[in-house]
């Protein structure tokens, strides 16, 4: 079965969505830094990929609350399913543009 979230994740990535190199000219950086800092509203397409991230992040976090024992190692499983699922909105935000 394929979720809602595989055609966007399998779609070839545009020439233009590539990362930086430090050889770049100084106005393409400049560009990439306006793009990766301003606000990029959400299209309905881009609403139903977020929605699908947040809910297998979710699911992951319950599955390790409900399985490991309290501790610092548990804690840090949680931050990085919550960096994780950021990260991966942050690409859908983008495009697939990163620096």
């Amino acid at each position: 079965m394929q979720d809602a979230g595989t055609n966007y994740l399998n779609a070839e990535m545009p020439q233009q969505q590539r990362m930086l190199t430090p050889d770049e000219p100084s106005g393409k950086a400049l560009n990439l830094l306006e793009h990766t800092f301003s606000y990029h509203r959400p299209t309905f397409e881009q609403q139903q990929h977020y929605t699908a991230i947040r809910a297998a992040a979710k699911h992951f976090a319950e599955v390790v609350m409900d399985n490991a024992p309290s501790c610092p190692d548990r804690s840090a499983a949680l931050r990085k399913i919550r960096e994780a699922a950021m990260t991966a909105n942050a690409a859908i935000a983008l495009g697939g543009i990163s620096l």
